[in-house]
């Protein structure tokens, strides 16, 4: 498993073959692009700043365990969608997209949002912030 810091706006596209972390350390516009990556597992997009504006386009991941976007605890986050947009976590205690301190959605894209038991978007069941 590898980890990726971005520490400014722009496109980041995943390869077909990532596992790891994402940490976004900036209030700038940042897409994450699966539209080559196919299928996905196990990977974690973590989101630092407390105004995060992340865009994901064809974003396809199953991950065995933790929130696949987790954002900071900031009230004013933003996802916007692209494409067609799968996200499924198979942990009992994670929502596939933590919502931080508050959350807007939107974009004309398809988001398709399951975890294993509990709310798809949320918090978590427990504090993970270890």
């Amino acid at each position: 498993m590898s980890e990726m810091k971005i520490t400014s706006g722009g496109t980041y596209s995943i390869v077909s073959d990532y596992t790891g972390t994402i940490i976004i350390n900036t209030t700038d516009a940042v897409t994450i692009d699966g539209t080559n990556a196919g299928a996905l597992s196990n990977v974690n997009i973590t989101v630092n700043s407390k105004t995060a504006n992340l865009k994901i386009k064809d974003l396809n991941v199953t991950n065995s365990s933790g929130s696949i976007i987790k954002f900071g605890t900031g009230k004013d986050n933003k996802l916007t969608l692209a494409g067609t947009n799968t996200l499924k976590t198979k942990d009992n205690y994670f929502s596939a997209i933590n919502n931080g301190g508050g959350l807007t959605i939107d974009g004309e894209g398809i988001l398709n949002v399951t975890a294993k038991d509990g709310a798809a978007i949320g918090s978590n069941a427990y504090n993970d912030d270890a």
